[in-house]
């Protein structure tokens, strides 16, 4: 049985209903998607993610608390934010 969403690390209930909402249903799901794509698609349906919801998709993922990801995947996340927009 896999993990909730709001029970995966950095994540909380409602990250995991806006996730849903676009169809996430497992960091799997995120994986596949990409990080910043989901972000984007996050945006465009009008919840308001940001840099730091990005940086909490990427270090569950990591299986990291989101203050410890490291600075250049912080940086290449803000930069492909940018250029997505």
């Amino acid at each position: 049985m896999s993990k909730k969403l709001q029970e995966e690390l950095n994540l909380g209930p409602k990250t995991a209903s806006w996730l849903g909402a676009i169809g996430i249903e497992s960091l799997d799901d995120v994986k596949q998607r990409g990080v910043v794509p989901v972000c984007l698609e996050l945006k465009a349906a009008g919840f308001p993610i940001n840099a730091v919801g990005a940086y909490a998709l990427q270090a569950a993922i990591m299986g990291i608390h989101w203050m410890a990801l490291p600075d250049e995947i912080r940086e290449q996340l803000k930069r492909d934010l940018k250029r997505g927009e």
